[in-house]
């Protein structure tokens, strides 16, 4: 019977794959994945939650670690992940002697989770009973939030940033860009499955992170027929960067009195680094290190701003170095087809995607989208039956 589908043998999850781009788990590995993911849920909260909980965030990323291992070590690599691996493992090396062990650690730990979750679960396919359900409750908090803020106060308490959640309540999470940011992908996903009329930019203005507002509109915008063909000239697309660059960088001056004439605007401190050449040295980093403070060579005036970089790009090249940083955007953005664009403008100001939970979501999401469009859902819930019956008979 699965001779005739075309279905082959997956060669972690021991079940069969049509095609290889659909994979159903075995069952015993259901619950380590489940597991994943529930911990790395538990991961984002405790980074923001009060000190007395902060100390079990270290355990719980350790569990993570130690289950990415896991499923690592029964997968097999393609050549660009074997590259990552590489490099991340040179780069993580050198930076033992460029910086100091507090640094050394946690760069260590941030890119390692990265890393292994990328290739993980760019490889593991497997849907999660979890995210949806996140997905409501976050919803409803929010709303909650909007009609009375003192009602989740006692939750609100638990955290570390109290009137920032207060203002802009950040959901299950408490971190309202990383709330929105989820809160993007799953509404991407379902946008490529049902007409949504527009619900879920209202739904996207709720959470009020103007960053993933226009990156989930934009990437929206380039789906349409017109967009698409022109995305395919990427000559173009090239030409096109080094002429905004370039007109950047003629008009720096310009543009950076304009933006602190408008300090007020919360958008303008992102759109000033990014003016501002001082900030692009960072991109000469080339191993893991602590922050890189350029505020000596700024030609930017912060007022009541540290200056410290708010820019996405930056913080990856701090963080990881620009060798690490490039190969990992480059096997990224292989996986996340359905999420390129969207990814491409989050990183204007934030870098979730080196979170266990976001890879997990974008590249579980991304593979689905990418299977609907090639053979249906029809097709797929058929398919779908053979292999769990076959499972059950086995």
């Amino acid at each position: 019977m699965l001779e005739n589908t075309g279905c082959e043998k997956d060669s972690y999850t021991g079940v069969f794959s049509y095609t290889n781009d659909f994979n159903y788990p075995d069952s015993k590995n259901n619950y380590l994945l489940e597991l994943v993911v529930l911990l790395s849920v538990l991961q984002i909260f405790l980074s923001t939650a009060i000190p007395v909980l902060k100390i079990f965030q270290i355990p719980v990323e350790i569990l993570i670690g130690v289950s990415l291992l896991y499923i690592f070590s029964n997968i097999k690599l393609d050549r660009l992940q074997l590259v990552l691996i590489f490099v991340f493992l040179v780069v993580s090396i050198i930076s033992l002697w460029t910086t100091d062990t507090a640094t050394f650690l946690i760069n260590l730990k941030q890119n390692g989770l990265g890393v292994l979750s990328l290739i993980c679960f760019s490889k593991i396919r497997y849907r999660s009973k979890l995210v949806f359900p996140l997905f409501i409750i976050s919803l409803l908090m929010l709303l909650i939030h909007r009609y009375d803020y003192q009602i989740l106060r006692p939750l609100v308490n638990l955290t570390s940033k109290q009137e920032f959640n207060l203002s802009r309540f950040g959901g299950v999470f408490f971190n309202a860009h990383f709330n929105a940011c989820v809160i993007a992908i799953v509404l991407l996903y379902y946008s490529h499955r049902k007409k949504m009329y527009g619900l879920e930019s209202i739904i996207l203005l709720i959470t009020a992170s103007k960053t993933v507002f226009v990156a989930y509109i934009v990437n929206q915008l380039s789906r349409l027929p017109l967009v698409k063909s022109i995305i395919k000239y990427r000559e173009l697309l090239i030409i096109l960067l080094l002429i905004g660059l370039y007109f950047l960088y003629e008009n720096s001056p310009k543009l950076i009195e304009y933006f602190q004439a408008n300090i007020h605007l919360s958008a303008m401190i992102i759109l000033m680094q990014l003016t501002d050449p001082a900030y692009y040295t960072m991109l000469l980093n080339p191993f893991p290190t602590s922050a890189i403070d350029v505020s000596q060579h700024s030609s930017v005036f912060y007022p009541n701003h540290s200056g410290d970089n708010e820019i996405g790009y930056f913080a990856i090249a701090t963080q990881s170095g620009i060798f690490l940083g490039a190969v990992y955007l480059i096997v990224l953005l292989k996986y996340a087809k359905h999420y390129r664009i969207f990814i491409l403008l989050i990183l204007l100001h934030q870098q979730y995607f080196y979170s266990p939970l976001i890879l997990y979501m974008i590249m579980s999401y991304s593979r689905e989208i990418s299977y609907h469009k090639t053979y249906g859902v029809k097709s797929m819930q058929a398919i779908k039956m053979i292999l769990h019956t076959n499972q059950r008979n086995r």
